[in-house]
């Protein structure tokens, strides 16, 4: 037997994903990067390697046409799509109640914010909320610094540093942050289209006035000297191995380029509303992203060494109380 409520289906999935995907794209930290389709049918890997190139500089002739040639190494270069997804079930009680009323949209926030909570621990730690990894052997996450020269696969972070020192006093803020932009800028990448992440636990102390500026806070200057600063929770900022949660007197800072990160999606925010059939008489809304995160690696010679790196910094181990 199915329900007897009258609903019109169609009105209903346009409803919730007009109240579900904004809230989503609001919280999650993919949606401050470029994002391009992946066609149908192109695996990951194949799709990413348009952005990878080992180059050697190019040859110089005296009065010659002598070019040296330069070929893709796309060897061994593997991504694959993370799915983050999740299904509520409505009874013929909920839907009647949906009818007459609607639905609250505090209930469908806390959908749109599992979804967000998942792909931004995903993105930043390549962990899930159990801390485990789906996609072990994988590296597209913000956290990872390389190892060696660095790899297509595996990029080296463009700088890390430890904290010059206490964040009560104006010069060790200054250095922490110029340490960490001018990194990047010596990478090949841009500050002023890069963002800093900090942690929730570091809010307070991040409004800090400082006479040396002016009057004006910490946070002030974070977002003078690049993009601009975000908030983002404790349980994506962890310090040491992934596995400490930051406080006031121990907390990381993250630096990224988002023009040198892109998303590619098989398959967008999806909401999809399966009405009862059968002897089913529930209602189910899925909820689902398909993403695969891209952090473009981007070669260098040093030393007569081909070396990758991706457009990310650090500034590990900041106190910002006395």
């Amino acid at each position: 037997m199915t329900s007897t409520v009258a609903v019109d289906y169609r009105v209903l999935n346009t409803k919730l994903r007009e109240q579900i995907i904004p809230v989503y794209q609001d919280q999650s930290i993919l949606s401050l990067f470029p994002s391009e389709a992946i066609p149908t049918g192109i695996a990951a890997s194949k799709w990413a390697a348009k952005y990878l190139e080992k180059t050697q500089r190019a040859a110089w002739t005296v009065a010659g046409f002598e070019p040296n040639t330069v070929v893709g190494s796309y060897e061994g270069f593997e991504l694959v799509i993370d799915t983050y997804s999740q299904r509520m079930e409505l009874s013929e009680q909920d839907m009647a109640f949906y009818s007459a009323h609607g639905f609250f949209q505090p209930f469908l926030n806390q959908i749109a914010e599992n979804l967000a909570w998942t792909a931004n621990k995903a993105f930043i730690l390549g962990y899930d909320e159990n801390d485990g990894s789906p996609h072990a052997g994988q590296y597209n996450y913000l956290v990872d610094e390389g190892t060696g020269s660095g790899t297509a696969v595996r990029p080296l972070i463009a700088a890390s540093n430890a904290s010059a020192g206490v964040w009560t006093t104006w010069s060790n803020i200054v250095s922490d942050i110029t340490n960490a932009l001018g990194g990047l800028a010596a990478k090949g990448f841009n500050p002023a289209t890069t963002y800093c992440l900090y942690p929730e636990i570091a809010s307070s102390g991040m409004m800090r006035t400082m006479s040396e500026y002016a009057g004006g806070s910490i946070l002030d200057y974070i977002n003078s000297m690049c993009a601009g600063a975000i908030r983002v929770g404790d349980d994506f900022l962890q310090t040491g191995s992934r596995s400490t949660m930051p406080t006031v007197d121990d907390f990381d800072l993250w630096f990224v380029d988002v023009t040198q990160v892109t998303i590619g999606y098989t398959r967008p925010e999806t909401i999809r509303v399966i009405p009862p059939y059968g002897t089913v008489r529930e209602t189910t809304v899925e909820a689902e992203i398909w993403a695969c995160p891209l952090f473009i690696p981007r070669p260098r010679i040093e030393d007569s060494t081909t070396k990758y790196y991706k457009g990310t910094a650090t500034v590990d181990g900041i106190n910002i109380i006395t």
